[in-house]
């Protein structure tokens, strides 16, 4: 894997997620974001950065109260993992598909 992901993927992979447990919340989000934030970096583009981390501001809020009343979390270990291989791979479409899934494939973007 790339040097970028490969840290921050395994940091996530590695991180758990407890439904009701706030601090284990927080902390996956925090590895989630990450990993995010090492793909998206490699695209060197500030514009698009400080968009996204906009973006990512104001999920933030949003989904940790989602969390939090969730008690069961889809396992996402499989869909980073294949996003990050893509990336690295430089198969664009799959990844980008990969994070559509990701994203809208969950309760709480559907619920939106």
């Amino acid at each position: 894997m790339g040097k970028r992901c490969d840290g921050p993927l395994q940091r996530l992979n590695r991180t758990l997620r407890v439904p009701g447990d706030v601090a284990s919340l927080i902390e996956w989000e925090a590895a989630n974001n990450a990993f995010h934030d090492a793909l998206i970096s490699r695209c060197d583009t500030p514009l698009l950065m400080k968009m996204y981390r906009s973006q990512v501001t104001l999920n933030d809020r949003y989904r940790l109260i989602y969390l939090q009343a969730t008690p069961i979390q889809r396992e996402v270990i499989d869909e980073h993992t294949a996003i990050a291989n893509a990336a690295i791979e430089r198969r664009a479409d799959e990844a980008v598909a990969g994070a559509g899934i990701v994203v809208c494939g969950s309760d709480w973007a559907r619920n939106l």
